[in-house]
């Protein structure tokens, strides 16, 4: 597709979901109505963005962030039966 097609695409999107390009698109998906992130890689996620910080460097910024990784935050072991 042409520069100008992917914009065509994205300015009619009321949703752009990013599912593991990591803010590759979101200069182009900022016309779209609403970014959202759905990690499915947590904990190489949340490694790779703590790396960026270090480094100085800005996080992609997403509307909404959903993960899978549901036990993030948590000390698993003291809550196995």
């Amino acid at each position: 597709m042409s520069q100008k097609e992917i914009e065509s695409v994205f300015e009619s999107a009321d949703l752009f979901i990013d599912m593991g390009t990591h803010g590759s698109w979101l200069d182009e998906a900022k016309s779209s109505g609403v970014c959202i992130m759905i990690d499915g890689e947590p904990g190489f996620t949340q490694m790779k963005m703590a790396k960026r910080l270090e480094n100085g460097e800005k996080l992609p910024t997403y509307d909404y962030y959903y993960s899978t990784g549901r036990n993030i935050g948590i000390d698993t072991v003291a809550h196995q039966p």
